[in-house]
C-alpha cells in the first residue's frame, strides 16, 4: 500500500486520492519493501519488482518511469534496501547485487570505475560478500557479513563508509570495530551495527548533529571507527538511520540513563 507524493509513479499506480492509502496492483505476497528517494521495490514470491523513477536505472530497467510494477531479472531477494537513486538486494545465500546509480560507487567493486552520470539499470552481483543483512545511505551501503564483519561502499565523505576519503569508493571497505552480524544501519552521513543478542550499538560518520550518539555537543569532523553509542541499553531489537540522526529500538528500556553533557 502506497501513498503521498506521485511525481513519479512511485505509488505504484495512478491517482485520484494520493492521500488516501491504496494497495499497488500485482504485487503478489510482499515480504519485504524498499524506498528511495522517488522510487520503491519489493521482494515477492516471483522475484523481485520496482516502480517509480528509473532515470537513473534504480527500479533495474532501461530509464523511464515505472507506472506499474516492473520484474527486476533474476534478483530473488530476502531484504532489500535503497538509497537515494540505488537499489541493494539480498539472497538466501548471503550474495547481494546492487543496480541503479553509480556515480559514488555505489554498485560497488565488480562494474566500471564510477562517472558523473554513471549508473546500471541491469543488477551487478558483488562477489565474495557472504551478507547477512544489508542497509543502505543516500548513496553508499553496508553490509554485516556470516563472520562478523562490516563493510561498506559507496560515498566516502565524513566516514560513513569507515574510510577517511572523499567522493566516489567503490571498493568495499572494511570498518573496524564493527564485529557484528545481523543490524546495520546507512543514514545519509552515518552508518550503525549491532549483534542480534546483547551486543552494545556502534556507530561511525559525521559527527556534526550528534548522530553518532557519543554524548557532548555536536562538533564539526567524523569517526571512522565503529564507536559505542552512549546510554543505550543492550540488547539492540533494531537500528535504523535518517540524514543526520540514528534511532535503535533496545530490548527494554529499564537501565536507560540520560547521556553527560
Amino acid at each position: 500500500w502506497c501513498w503521498g507524493a506521485s511525481d513519479a509513479w512511485q505509488l505504484g499506480r495512478t491517482v485520484a486520492s494520493p492521500a488516501r492509502p491504496d494497495r499497488v496492483p500485482d504485487v503478489p505476497a510482499a515480504r519485504s519493501i524498499a524506498c528511495g528517494a522517488r522510487h520503491v521495490c519489493a521482494a515477492t514470491d516471483d522475484g523481485t519488482v520496482c516502480w517509480g523513477a528509473d532515470e537513473l536505472g534504480q527500479a533495474g530497467a532501461a530509464p523511464t518511469p515505472r507506472i506499474a510494477p516492473h520484474l527486476v531479472t533474476d534478483v530473488r531477494a530476502i531484504a532489500l534496501t535503497a538509497g537515494t537513486a540505488h537499489t541493494c538486494a539480498l539472497a538466501a545465500d548471503g550474495t547481494v547485487t546492487c543496480w541503479g546509480a553509480h556515480a559514488m560507487g555505489q554498485l560497488g567493486p565488480d562494474v566500471a570505475p564510477p562517472t558523473a552520470l554513471g549508473f546500471s539499470a541491469t543488477p551487478v552481483r558483488i562477489e565474495s560478500l557472504g551478507a547477512s543483512a544489508i542497509a543502505a545511505g543516500a548513496q553508499h551501503t553496508c553490509a554485516a557479513r556470516t563472520d562478523g564483519r562490516v563493510v561498506c561502499w559507496g560515498r566516502a565523505d565524513g566516514g560513513r563508509i569507515g574510510f577517511a576519503g572523499t567522493g566516489a569508493h567503490p571498493a568495499l571497505e572494511l570498518v573496524e570495530g564493527a564485529d557484528f552480524t545481523r543490524l546495520v544501519a546507512g543514514g545519509d552521513e552515518l552508518s550503525c551495527a549491532s549483534a542480534d543478542a546483547g551486543a552494545t550499538l556502534r556507530c561511525w560518520g559525521s559527527t556534526a548533529y550528534g548522530q553518532l550518539g557519543l554524548g557532548g555537543a555536536p562538533a564539526a569532523g567524523f569517526e571512522v571507527m565503529a564507536t559505542p553509542v552512549a546510554s543505550m541499553v543492550t540488547p539492540v531489537e533494531r537500528v535504523d538511520a535518517g540524514a543526520g540522526f540514528g534511532c535503535a529500538i533496545a530490548a527494554s528500556w529499564e537501565g536507560l540513563r540520560q547521556a553527560p553533557d
